[in-house]
């Protein structure tokens, strides 16, 4: 019945571990469908698939190119043959002769002796139950022995008086343990494989054994010989034992002691790894300069050989393509991580920057190989010259605004500059830098026209950076090396400006992006929108300005977008184009709301919001824009016809619900523009009906539509910190005083 059980509950724990591995691996692919069903995961997948091709057909394509123009010599000549063709060696090359130094590295890796390791647990376990015997045996309780061998071996110590055996017992498993106990089947298998010593790893009780070389002949404990083992320990005692005595110990030994020593495959490949890693390669060194072939010459055994270790380096070495791609999608990764950081929260074009970001990275593979190739046909020894890196930062940058993500980009460039053949850290370091410095140059110009002068510093600072690289790289440089540099960058970066000149308002277009090329031209392009709010509602038009000026200035202030806030200011009120004559800056001395329902005014300045935000998108202005023409009053109570609403209703005895009075949005402004517009916008309006303004009543003035702004929640979600509010509401004192021309107050003024 015993025997039943226990297979039994062996069959219950393996249909547990089973249920157990289905759960696992069903949450495992509900996690995964639930990931994938993300976009942003998608796009992150799709940006780290085509950074890691670009780059691994970069690298095999160009690899395979160095060797395989002398494949096609060394496959053409042989050995007695005429020589056809002048072939020279263009720059220094240290060869590996692979044949060589993988006998060399092979030799290294098979003198490696093999690694057993203890395991402290098993030491643990082995001396923990011997205990627990030996407290059973002494207090007379074997309730808790469940090994018929131990119960029988109890039971025979107490009636043999055997408690000096088991304590002298306790120092033989001891000691067997600390010399460890092998498996006989693993110590057969490495007599086979013909080593006859092996290296143990112990450094868990002292330092004497943590690594020790050890002859299988001599002191080599198995589960085989183990009676042997504690013969021989007994006989270093000196102890005369009886021959019970002798009997138990020797039982017990068989009984508690294990293995704790076994084959330890990670640490003997390890050691082998690093023995063939450390051996030294057999280099061959050639010379630039070097004649391979001359024409009209008879082909020898030493030029064979050369063209033989010509073709020897295997460029598509499958090891070093995995090694490459595990780097590049580890680096894409960060990359695409990090612009999402940047760009995604709030940003509605960030998948159209994404996806021109593709296409650049393509395009830009496709470039950086046939640049590559022109000056690897031409033995230039600094090939990144040859590469655009400067194109695809201050693309980046003008496109989003953001010299952080031309910055970011720029390492994607330097993932390109490593898949060059015989490629340095320099070469990465240098493409870094060189599209850092040229993402910083966009942030000066804001004309088409100065351009020119983006090109000039542009073209000065690759010069420059690529002059420092190549003395870095290769020490002395002569002068035709500096010129051939000039003269490349300088094509290079005449031909990226024009494409760039060409590139940027098709995508401006194309996905309706608010470049700050975009944004000026709105804003001093002579907009139909704003010339038809000039002729229809010119004090709108002229308030719209002053909005403009002072969000203008307060983003300045502040760090924000100042050009996206002074295009939407100039924006935000043109849906009261449809009837300017019910806004009171386009009205004489008589106000056409004091002949209508205060419901029917408020329905009529509400609707300017919508109305705006159409005339937008039919326009085409860019989103962002639409947003500020949207959000600009959040969700705020219009005051005026609210209060006037409440008095009727008392009169009546009628009830007002505020959300009926209330802008019509189910948004407040999220973004620092949209929020400085808002506040400019009542400020400016309110600012108007002031007599006789002051500094002192303009600070005023500020300070209350500020907080009441605060009160009513408008803020709530724009991330504008108090201190930025702070220099926003001085920026708008300042602004005030000088559209105004506010004098000094003196004690004396009325308020």
């Amino acid at each position: 019945m015993g025997l039943i059980s226990w297979v039994k509950e062996k069959k219950a724990e393996k249909e547990k571990k089973k249920n157990q591995k289905k759960a696992k691996n069903s949450e495992f692919v509900k996690k995964n469908l639930v990931f994938f069903s993300n976009k942003n995961h998608w796009r992150g997948v799709l940006f780290v698939l085509v950074v890691c091709t670009c780059c691994f057909w970069l690298n095999y394509l160009l690899e395979s190119r160095t060797i395989n123009e002398y494949r096609q010599y060394y496959n053409k000549y042989i050995k007695g043959m005429i020589c056809e063709d002048d072939v020279f060696l263009s720059n220094d090359i240290d060869i590996v002769d692979v044949f060589e130094s993988e006998k060399v590295k092979s030799r290294a890796a098979d003198n490696v002796l093999p690694v057993f390791s203890f395991s402290p647990g098993t030491t643990i376990q082995v001396l923990t139950g011997y205990n627990l015997f030996t407290e059973a045996v002494n207090s007379g309780n074997a309730d808790g022995i469940q090994n018929e061998r131990e119960r029988y071996f109890y039971n025979y110590i107490r009636d043999n008086d055997g408690k000096r055996a088991m304590m002298l017992c306790y120092d033989v498993i001891k000691e067997v343990m600390r010399n460890g106990v092998f498996k006989q089947v693993e110590l057969e298998e490495i007599k086979e494989a013909g080593y006859s010593e092996i290296v143990t790893i112990n450094n868990y009780l002292d330092e004497e054994h943590a690594d020790n070389t050890r002859k299988l002949s001599e002191g080599v404990y198995s589960d085989f010989n183990l009676s042997e083992s504690v013969d021989v320990i007994l006989d270093s005692y000196k102890i005369n034992l009886a021959l019970s005595e002798k009997y138990i110990i020797q039982s017990l030994v068989k009984i508690f002691c294990r293995p704790n020593v076994s084959f330890d495959p990670l640490q003997t490949e390890s050691r082998k790894s690093r023995a063939y890693e450390e051996a030294d390669n057999v280099v061959v060194s050639l010379k630039a300069g070097m004649q391979i072939l001359q024409k009209d010459t008879v082909i020898t055994d030493e030029t064979m050989q050369v063209l033989r270790l010509l073709t020897s380096r295997k460029g598509v070495n499958p090891i070093k393509l995995i090694s490459v791609v595990v780097f590049n999608a580890f680096s894409a990764i960060i990359i695409y991580y990090v612009v999402q950081f940047f760009l995604r929260k709030g940003n509605v074009h960030f998948k159209h920057y994404y996806y021109i970001l593709l296409f650049l990275i393509i395009v830009l593979a496709a470039a950086c190989y046939f640049g590559t190739l022109f000056g690897l046909d031409r033995g230039v020894r600094f090939i990144p010259i040859f590469l655009p890196v400067c194109f695809l930062p201050m693309h980046m940058t003008m496109i989003t605004g953001r010299r952080t993500f031309g910055s970011i980009s720029s390492l994607v460039m330097g993932l390109f500059s490593l898949a060059i053949p015989g490629a340095t850290y320099y070469y990465f370091f240098y493409t870094v830098m060189l599209g850092v410095a040229s993402s910083f140059l966009v942030r000066f110009f804001n004309r088409r026209l100065e351009e020119l002068l983006q090109w000039l510093l542009s073209t000065i600072i690759s010069v420059a950076l690529t002059i420092v690289f190549l003395f870095f790289s290769y020490g002395n440089l002569s002068m035709s090396d500096v010129l051939e540099v000039v003269a490349v960058k300088t094509v290079i970066s005449s031909v990226s400006s024009v494409i760039l000149f060409i590139f940027i308002p098709v995508e401006e277009r194309l996905f309706n992006l608010p470049t700050k090329y975009r944004l000026n031209e709105l804003f001093y392009g002579g907009s139909p929108l704003i010339e038809k709010l000039n002729k229809v509602a010119p004090g709108t038009y002229i308030h719209s300005r002053a909005v403009a000026d002072m969000a203008y200035t307060a983003c300045s202030e502040i760090r924000a977008n100042a050009i996206l806030a002074r295009v939407g200011g100039l924006y935000h009120d043109i849906g009261k184009m449809e009837h300017p004559e019910y806004f009171t800056e386009n009205q004489g001395k008589e106000n056409k709301h004091d002949y209508l329902n205060p419901e029917l005014s408020v329905s009529i300045i509400k609707n300017h919001v919508k109305v705006g935000a159409d005339m937008g998108r039919e326009a085409r202005l860019p989103q962002e824009i639409i947003y500020i023409i949207a959000n600009h009053h959040g969700n705020d109570v219009i005051q005026y016809f609210y209060n006037e609403a409440k008095k009727k209703a008392d009169k009546e005895d009628a009830s007002v619900t505020m959300a009926d009075y209330s802008y019509n949005t189910s948004e407040i402004p999220n973004n620092k523009e949209c929020g400085v517009v808002m506040l400019a916008d009542s400020v400016e309006a309110a600012a108007r009906s002031i007599h006789e303004p002051t500094t002192q009543k303009f600070a005023r003035l500020i300070d209350s539509i500020v907080e009441r702004k605060i009160l009513m929640g408008q803020l709530e979600n724009c991330p504008l910190s108090m201190r930025e509010i702070k220099k926003v509401k001085e920026s708008f004192l300042r602004t005030l005083n000088s559209l105004h021309h506010s004098r000094i107050s003196y004690q004396n003024d009325e308020e």
